[in-house]
């Protein structure tokens, strides 16, 4: 999700721009997720056998460069 009027939901309506992989049943401490310093972050569903990768980037869709705090405002 690059895209700066991005909707992530309810609970966190907008993250910094970053791009996502989804793999299923993938032990995601194997990808390096998680760890000090790595900037992946995994989060496994058992339920589901889906494991998420999120991968922070440094700028949006439309080449700006993200700052924090940066995220235009958005309604549903």
């Amino acid at each position: 999700m690059m895209s700066k009027p991005g909707y992530a939901g309810d609970s966190n309506p907008h993250w910094p721009p970053h791009i996502m992989f989804f793999y299923s049943d993938t032990d995601s401490a194997l990808w390096g997720s998680n760890l000090p310093g790595s900037p992946v972050v995994g989060v496994s569903d058992p339920v589901e056998h889906l494991t998420s990768f999120v991968i922070p980037v440094q700028r949006w869709s439309d080449g700006a460069e993200y700052r924090e705090g940066s995220v235009a405002e958005h309604h549903h």
